[in-house]
């Protein structure tokens, strides 16, 4: 991209004035892993519960550029984050719908719903059937989490559904049956989401590592075995929980990163062989944007 386009799209980025009635959220269309469209946040900065794979793209306030900061527990880096380090488009379309989204809360859950609502009906196309909330970010607290249902019920035909680890704000919370929810391990409180038995994705390092995964289910009893996620299709239908490949950027020299490097040879040789490559495919392009219709905006919970 031309850099002084880069530096308009910056200026007029700062300039907004969030307080705007007018602005809407920027959403994402599909990309090489799913065929709908998702929102996102800026990663670290609003997953207050992460802790393995904590990491924030840091950007300094002059020169514009983005650096990896990872927490003092992280074993390994968040591919989202490392996205927004290393895309100014990126990082500023998720800073964008933060400080939106921080802004329409200030004003109450029903100021952030209705121009999230509006968003979604104005920018998917009518034959959406899932949405994903988050591929970077996550809620950041309960009111957010509030904010959020209140959409998700003005779309019943939709199953929205998301990976966290803020579980304490999910905590004995009954979700509408069009939401679902997967508990993403490497945050705080692992242990309690294993103990019950909940629905969650562990990061593996290796497709031995997913077959030979144990997991307890709700009635206590004890299975060996994840089958892998490539599309989020286990994300958004199903109560079992499942492996996710590590994938991105990782330290030099780390586990991880070995690890990735190992999966990429993988699939070199599978591709080789005339394979499929485990969910290495390529882009599915958008349908005709048409306005959604809506139910209406509940007044409570």
């Amino acid at each position: 991209m031309n850099d002084y386009i880069k530096l308009y799209r910056e200026l007029m980025l700062e300039s907004i004035d969030f307080n705007d009635p007018c602005l809407l959220f920027r959403l994402s269309g599909p990309n090489e892993k799913i065929d709908h469209h998702s929102f996102s946040l800026r990663s670290g900065w609003t997953c207050p519960f992460a802790k393995k794979c904590l990491t924030k793209a840091v950007e300094d306030p002059v020169t514009k550029k983005r650096t990896i900061s990872r927490g003092p527990q992280a074993d390994m880096q968040c591919f989202s984050a490392s996205q927004e380090a290393l895309y100014p488009e990126v990082y500023n379309q998720r800073d964008y719908n933060e400080k939106l989204a921080k802004t329409r809360l200030a004003k109450g859950i029903n100021t952030f719903a209705k121009t999230m609502i509006q968003s979604i009906s104005e920018n998917i196309p009518r034959s959406q059937k899932y949405f994903r909330i988050h591929v970077g970010g996550d809620f950041f607290n309960k009111e957010y989490l509030q904010g959020w249902l209140l959409v998700v019920k003005a779309f019943p035909d939709i199953t929205f559904y998301a990976y966290t680890k803020s579980y304490p704000y999910f905590k004995d919370l009954t979700l509408p049956s069009n939401f679902i929810v997967t508990h993403s391990l490497g945050g705080r409180y692992d242990n309690e989401i294993k103990k019950k038995g909940l629905k969650f994705a562990a990061i593996v390092y290796s497709e031995d590592e997913a077959k030979n995964y144990p997991w307890t289910d709700k009635n206590g009893q004890t299975h060996i075995g994840l089958e892998i996620d490539h599309d989020d299709s286990h994300a958004y239908s199903g109560d079992e929980p499942f492996a996710l490949l590590i994938h991105g950027s990782q330290p030099a020299g780390s586990d991880a990163s070995k690890a990735v490097a190992a999966l990429k040879q993988r699939a070199k040789q599978l591709k080789a062989q005339g394979l499929s490559a485990h969910g290495i495919g390529g882009y599915r392009p958008g349908e005709k944007t048409k306005r959604l219709p809506t139910g209406p905006l509940p007044d409570d919970l």
